[in-house]
């Protein structure tokens, strides 16, 4: 016994002062041979002593104050006053001593902070310095030495595994990912409640439930299985396992340990068997793991030879990419994957189940708060068989009860322990260096100074008041319809011009927001784009577009981005913009050749739309469609679903199940249908020519956007499965989109050419003088016509081909705008034609003067400028602009080159007779048809 009280006396480095000390102790015990029982009461007695001058405060000299502390026992300090509810119990302490308290559990100083001030001045000030962790037993033994990230201490491991997390795992793409697992787990889960309700008198424990519904989704993002318990065979076998063992861990995470609270005791861990039961846990885990980790690797290494198309990777297959590809600045190591896939589990699944069952709990308590849950919930979702993401970010009280719920009871009450690195001067105390920190979220979510009734359930508290953007007075049912008039553009123009740039409409039961002004569209191109890219679901894109299976119209998410990502690179780059130079100049020549041919008098509209038509369906399909009449099968087919496009549908106004039936009754969905079929067959029979070519001639195939499509799905190296449905709907796009604006675009600036014959002297003379005599344009000539670039630039001005765009929808519950409070599912009208002509931003805005766009900087294509857009900005800018604008400027410029212009029957000017009214729709063409009398030009 005295050998074993030597032993630790010795191994304990006391200072200079205590060594006589230490002599003195150990003589008296030599000396003591008494009863045996007192050789133990001695023993307790010295030992303890011992550990007392150990553990015992140093005094410093130093005049420093620290935060008040709660009277502390000899050894064990405050851990006493923990209770069995240590945040409860420490709220109660910091009611007295104040919200910042330095407590002494065993050994270590611990600093409780009680207050959001307090909080608000660490993460401000002092972040990294409160950043570390402190090291706990089981952790190190569990976490592989605290490789994790929760736990690991701060520093550059840390920084780079959590930079993992953040962009890899957890990012917006990747939750959005997991969206089937989330709805699959879910089905299941009421699926399972439904059949317990059909059964009389059982109870059903919705606790045991929800954790089950949390592991098995977590379980599916994390290791790709859902390891259910109740699959049964060997996946429910290896469920069981896998349950237990991370039951286990959290359980031993959270229990008591000797060497955590007094270092000097760590010992007594091992006696007492916790030390062998945490290295029992973990080396039953490491085996799980490992074997986890092995068939992953298995897997990657069989779809890397197969290329599949899609692969839903988990969290174990992108840590062990990340680790092959060797991108990071250290060596991810197999038990740094454990790890952190350790982490994600245990975080996901706790907290996710608790939250839960906290939620639900309160919402029995107060089943006034269930209703109106309910209701919200119903209304929004209303007849659909399934609540998208979509739905739930329109359920603004439903988030209210959650952040409720997670006010009263978050997850973690103390948050995770911190540890200081240096010593921090805080709330004007000094906190010394490696000073345990526990963040009381339980208290200060409850402090009656921040929060009204802060112990009750009150989900309407986070409801603020909006501040909405301004709005016209608004009728029953119709709302503001009523205000649009026969050009919305001009109408909603005139409307923004007394309520403000921001203004909030009533579109039947639609909020839509009508945006004005540049700095708007600045913001929420800077700020809020993501917020602002989604589309609106109407009948007619719903239909033609194949469910939103296209770019112009499909939803924002990964779809749109791949699909998206396809036309930039593979069908709408400048490479891929200049093979299509012959198609142009081939339509052109013909164009040229038949106002030659016609003479005196004819109809350039009507021309302009054929050749926009023929040199679209070539590049796209790889052939015109032309008939013997000179009508186009194509052009007949696009001008057909433009009218539908273009149409009322009560559907997209009134979308409730009460009034969306009308469009039924008044044959629209009948007519979009049958146009729908006609189209669908058009394309299915391109499709099959294609891919007949293509399997053929696979370079030959590939001329036009349909057989790169093609050739792009064969060859199955996409990020995702190019289906069927996904090429017609993208070829649709392309088809109707560039045709129409390129045609209307050319219908204007003709008729603007001819209505300011300065203007166009001037144009000519610049086109003449550089193609010289030479027999044709080329697009080493057109890059040197800087005037007619300003031309058309003014054409675009004045007459932006959708002067609304293309109409967004927020993504969000509530976005800040201008100041503005905007609620999601609120669909948003960018009013090009409004910003275009606003005379804050132009001089003499309703003239036509392409000299302002000389010498200077301001253009469509670079993105900055954000009064002028004619092809909208940001995510949901158009990928087309160089396809389209190379047009333009081609066939403008033979116009030009080859013929001089005049109005038929009109005076030389032609500015009293020529008609520059608008017939509205998606696109804005001119009313009447350009009647113009072409005059051959010879060079």
């Amino acid at each position: 016994m005295y050998i074993s009280i030597y032993m630790l006396i010795n191994s304990i480095s006391f200072s200079a002062t205590k060594t006589k000390m230490e002599m003195t102790l150990f003589q008296l015990l030599n000396q003591l041979h008494l009863h045996p029982n007192l050789h133990i009461v001695t023993f307790i007695f010295f030992l303890f002593f011992i550990i007392y001058l150990y553990i015992r405060p140093q005094k410093s000299d130093e005049k420093l104050s620290y935060p008040p502390s709660p009277p502390r026992l000899p050894i064990i300090g405050n851990l006493h006053q923990l209770g069995t509810h240590p945040h409860r119990s420490l709220r109660e302490l910091s009611n007295k001593y104040g919200p910042l308290m330095l407590l002494r559990l065993g050994q270590v100083p611990t600093l409780v902070v009680s207050c959001g001030e307090i909080v608000r001045e660490i993460i401000k000030k002092h972040d990294v310095v409160f950043s570390n962790r402190p090291i706990t037993t089981a952790g190190k033994i569990l976490l592989y030495d605290n490789k994790d990230v929760a736990f690991s201490p701060y520093g550059e491991y840390w920084r780079q595994v959590r930079k993992i997390c953040v962009v890899e795992l957890l990012s917006l793409k990747r939750v959005e990912q997991f969206k089937f697992v989330r709805e699959e787990a879910t089905a299941l889960m009421v699926d399972r409640i439904r059949q317990i309700c059909g059964k009389t008198n059982v109870p059903l424990n919705l606790s045991e439930m929800l954790m089950e519904t949390s592991t098995d989704i977590i379980c599916r993002c994390v290791n790709g299985k859902s390891f259910s318990s109740s699959n049964g065979g060997e996946e429910g076998g290896k469920g069981n396992l896998f349950g237990e063992l991370s039951r286990r861990l959290l359980v031993q995470l959270m229990s008591f340990s000797f060497g955590d609270f007094f270092p000097c005791l760590a010992w007594i861990d091992s006696i007492r068997g916790f030390t062998s039961s945490l290295k029992s846990t973990s080396k039953a885990l490491d085996t799980f793991s490992n074997q986890v980790v092995e068939e992953h690797k298995a897997m990657m290494s069989l779809r890397s030879g197969d290329n599949i198309g899609v692969i839903k990777d988990n969290f174990v297959d992108i840590l062990l990419r990340v680790q092959k590809d060797h991108k990071l600045e250290f060596e991810l190591t197999q038990n740094d994957i454990k790890a952190i896939v350790q982490d994600m589990f245990l975080a996901g699944t706790e907290t996710s189940s608790t939250t839960l069952e906290w939620l639900m709990t309160e919402l029995m308590r107060h089943p006034k708060v269930m209703k109106k849950a309910q209701e919200e919930v119903r209304k929004i979702v209303g007849d659909k068989p399934k609540i998208d993401a979509n739905d739930v970010n329109n359920m603004v009280y439903l988030k209210c009860v959650i952040k409720e719920v997670m006010r009263l009871h978050p997850p973690a009450p103390l948050l995770l322990a911190r540890e200081t690195t240096e010593k921090v001067e805080l709330g004007g105390y000094h906190i010394p260096a490696k000073t345990q920190v526990f963040i009381n979220a339980w208290a200060i979510h409850r402090d009656p100074k921040s929060w009204d009734r802060s112990e009750e359930f009150i989900p309407e508290r986070s409801r603020t008041q909006f501040n909405l953007p301004p709005s016209p007075p608004r009728l029953p049912l119709i709302g503001n319809l009523h205000l649009l008039g026969t050009h919305p553009h001009r109408s909603l123009r005139t409307l923004s011009a007394k309520y403000g740039p921001l203004m909030l409409l009533q579109m039947g039961q639609v909020p839509t927001l009508v945006v004005s002004s540049s700095e708007m569209v600045k913001e929420i191109v800077k700020k809020h784009d993501v917020v602002f890219s989604d589309r609106p679901k109407t009948s007619a894109a719903d239909i033609f577009c194949y469910g939103g299976q296209d770019v112009g119209f499909a939803p924002y998410g990964e779809y749109w981005r791949q699909a998206r990502k396809i036309c930039v690179l593979e069908l709408l780059s400048h490479k891929r913009v200049q093979q299509f130079h012959l198609v142009r100049k081939e339509e052109t020549d013909v164009l040229v050749n038949r106002i030659i041919r016609k003479g005196c008098c004819i109809n350039l509209s009507e021309m302009l739309v054929a050749t926009s038509n023929n040199i679209v369906s070539r590049c796209i399909l790889g052939q015109s469609f032309e008939e013997e009449n000179g009508r186009s099968k194509f052009g007949e087919l696009t001008r057909k679903v433009m009218e539908d496009f273009e149409a009322f549908s009560f559907g997209d106004f009134f979308p409730s199940k009460y009034l969306s039936w009308i469009d039924v009754v008044t044959g629209f969905t009948g007519r979009l249908t049958r146009r729908f079929r006609a189209l669908d067959t058009f394309l299915e029979q391109v499709v099959e020519e294609h891919k007949k070519v293509l399997n053929y001639n696979s370079e030959f195939g590939r001329k036009d956007f349909a057989g790169i499509l093609l050739g792009l799905q064969r060859d199955g190296l996409l990020d995702f499965d190019l289906t069927r449905e996904n090429i017609k709907g993208i070829l649709m796009d392309m088809l109707v989109g560039a045709s129409d604006t390129t045609s209307a675009t050319m219908e204007w600036l003709m008729a603007e050419l001819v209505k300011n014959p300065r203007v166009m002297k001037k144009v000519q003379e610049e086109i003449r003088r550089v193609v010289g005599n030479k027999s044709e344009i080329d697009m080493n000539d057109i890059n040197q016509m800087d005037y007619l670039k300003c031309v058309i630039k003014e054409n675009l001005r004045l007459h932006p081909p959708l002067p609304f765009l293309l109409p967004r929808k927020t993504l969000s519950s509530c976005v800040k705008l201008g100041g503005y409070d905007i609620h999601g599912k609120t669909r948003v009208l960018i009013n090009v034609f409004a910003i275009q002509r606003d005379p804050n931003e132009w001089d003499k805005a309703e003239e036509f003067v392409p000299e302002r766009f000389e010498n200077n900087t301001i253009d469509f294509k670079m993105g900055q400028d954000f009064q002028f857009v004619p092809f909208g900005i940001g995510r949901r800018g158009c990928p087309a602009v160089s396809f389209g604008t190379v047009i333009v400027e081609y066939v403008i410029a033979h116009l030009l080159y080859w013929f001089d212009w005049e109005l038929v029957g009109g005076d030389d000017d032609g500015s009293a007779i020529l008609d520059m009214s608008e017939d509205y729709g998606i696109t804005v063409h001119k009313r009447t048809s350009l009647q113009l009398v072409p005059i051959p030009y010879s060079p």
